[in-house]
């Protein structure tokens, strides 16, 4: 597909979200980081339009927050007929799909978070920000700015690119 397919398809999947409720924090990240994961991803070996195949890829998810984020078995989000089904409710199972490379490719995988993975959300629940448990992943990034992002990305590019040869790049 070429870009202006891929915008297309952003576009229309971007214009169908919708955003209600508001003011309780923390926030339902988590279902945000499970629907990315979820995403239709290009694999290694997926062919092209040209017929070529796909040698690498690298899968980046990013995350803009200012707020806590509940915990993935959150019983008034659960409760919710809305809430997806499929979603898991512990960490070590949305963990798992974030490893699993049927679901994500692990070569060069990146979530880039932009926020404050160590907020304390206690508000109206008084419970801990599952962003805490998340910035332990494999992958995981909490660039000061958008320029230490777009580094952090160019390297892991870079070193996916050069591979395991002699060209090794280091920090």
């Amino acid at each position: 597909m070429s870009i202006p397919g891929h915008l297309v398809n952003f576009t229309s999947f971007v214009s169908g979200q919708t955003a209600n409720g508001g003011g309780d924090l923390p926030e339902s990240g988590l279902e945000c980081l499970w629907t990315a994961m979820n995403s239709s991803w290009t694999h290694v070996g997926d062919a092209l339009p040209t017929g070529a195949k796909v040698t690498d890829v690298f899968p980046v998810i990013s995350i803009y927050t200012d707020a806590g984020a509940h915990p993935p078995n959150f019983s008034q989000s659960v409760q919710n007929t809305s809430y997806p089904s499929a979603m898991p409710r512990n960490y070590a199972d949305l963990l798992g799909q974030w490893n699993n490379p049927s679901v994500i490719d692990q070569s060069h995988k990146a979530l880039l978070f932009y926020g404050n993975p160590n907020i304390e959300d206690d508000y109206y629940f008084g419970l801990p920000s599952a962003w805490g448990t998340i910035k332990t992943w494999p992958g995981f990034s909490n660039p000061a700015s958008l320029t230490s992002a777009n580094n952090d990305l160019i390297t892991s590019l870079a070193r996916g690119i050069v591979g395991s040869g002699s060209h090794r790049l280091t920090d």
